[in-house]
């Protein structure tokens, strides 16, 4: 059977101008699909300074609440605008990129409509509303409302392996599909960027340079990356840390940073905007320390990688999955004196760092156009199944 151009109707609660993966992902999974030929529409929550005229894709505003000071979630109804916009569209399947009300939004329209609904998991829901909740009581309620979601929608997929353990939680048991994000591969050449982070921080070619890229909030484990760099200096060894990054908990890390007395060694850039300057800190560190518990799949991983710049990570974490520990990058226990003792081992060797650098630029680096066909090859398994097109 030919496979037909599609109508797909993505369901987010996070889109752009809201910052993190998910926004990211649905981004360029929209993109590359509208670039393919089938017709998107995605439906986000509204914010108010929503700028959709530059996307090749159709954005639907749903109306939403403001939870903190970079997400928007919709509000868990239909309204008759929106009803009108998805009847006529028409979509060929549902796809989801939440699990909070716009999952239950797609479910129910996907019910009505006898559409098929597909639902991907980017985050681990249960450091979330821990971090969240103030009441852990209920938290537990909140991770099984995830898993009756899930055992109604025609498939799951996670971005890494290590959600097993997250949909127990959830009460979910069912199968699940892992399909890593990618990366839109527009590098810099070296020439292009090597001598912009240098210049602005003044940088040396033989300087120890780590660099973390991310929200800057407790989750992302920012404190074990402290506490290895407090060691690190113990062991006499100089370096820069770059955090790039920006997020609610940026004055607590920044004071404990100086408790720890290295504050002259820590530089909190803030958000960078300029893509230069950012691949010129990746192409110029020597490992990106991401030691998140949290992540499931981040692409600062695969960034770094794209400019052979290595990273370390922890033990048992979706981030790790794609490392091969001392070809591509380097995994770790969970414990800071193993980590500032790997590193400062990792050191003693440039040569050999430089090596896993290009391996993992060789090896992990993924393009969005790749992640695509996986999901299409999804779509039209389940369509055929259900003899839709």
């Amino acid at each position: 059977m030919d496979k037909k151009k599609l109508k797909i109707a993505i369901f987010t609660d996070n889109f752009f101008p809201a910052v993190g993966g998910t926004e990211n992902a649905v981004y360029n999974l929209a993109t590359a699909l509208t670039e393919l030929g089938h017709e998107i529409l995605v439906v986000a929550p509204n914010y108010k300074n929503a700028d959709d005229s530059k996307y090749i894709f159709r954005v639907f505003r749903k109306s939403s609440i403001k939870i903190d000071a970079n997400n928007n979630y919709a509000l868990p109804f239909f309204n008759k605008k929106l009803y009108k916009v998805l009847d006529e569209f028409n979509a060929d399947i549902l796809h989801c990129h939440s699990q909070a009300s716009m999952l239950s939004l797609a479910i129910k329209y996907g019910k009505k409509h006898k559409l098929p609904v597909v639902s991907t998991i980017h985050t681990k829901f249960s450091y979330c509303y821990k971090d969240s909740a103030k009441l852990n009581i209920i938290v537990k309620p909140m991770l099984k409302s995830i898993g009756r979601k899930l055992k109604q929608v025609d498939r799951v997929t996670a971005v890494s392996y290590s959600m097993a353990d997250e949909f127990k939680l959830y009460g979910y048991n069912g199968q699940f599909d892992v399909i890593k994000n990618g990366l839109s591969i527009n590098s810099f050449k070296p020439i292009e960027i090597e001598n912009i982070a240098r210049e602005k921080y003044k940088l040396k070619s033989t300087d120890n340079i780590f660099i973390f890229v991310g929200r800057i909030t407790k989750v992302k484990n920012i404190s074990f990356i402290l506490d290895t760099l407090q060691k690190l200096k113990e062991k006499g060894i100089k370096f820069k840390m770059f955090i790039v990054g920006e997020g609610g908990d940026l004055p607590y890390f920044k004071s404990m940073a100086k408790e720890k007395n290295i504050e002259d060694m820590v530089e909190f850039t803030g958000k960078i905007t300029d893509k230069h300057l950012l691949a010129s800190l990746y192409y110029n560190s020597n490992l990106n320390i991401f030691p998140s518990i949290f992540d499931n799949d981040s692409l600062t991983i695969v960034e770094a990688a794209m400019y052979g710049t290595p990273s370390i990570t922890l033990m048992n974490t979706g981030s790790s999955e794609r490392i091969t520990d001392g070809q591509n990058g380097y995994i770790v226990q969970n414990n800071a004196n193993k980590m500032a003792e790997q590193i400062a081992e990792i050191l003693k060797d440039k040569n050999r760092l430089k090596i896993v650098g290009e391996n993992a630029k060789n090896e992990l680096v993924k393009s969005w156009q790749d992640v695509t066909q996986e999901y299409l090859a999804i779509y039209y398994e389940i369509l055929n199944q259900k003899k839709t097109i």
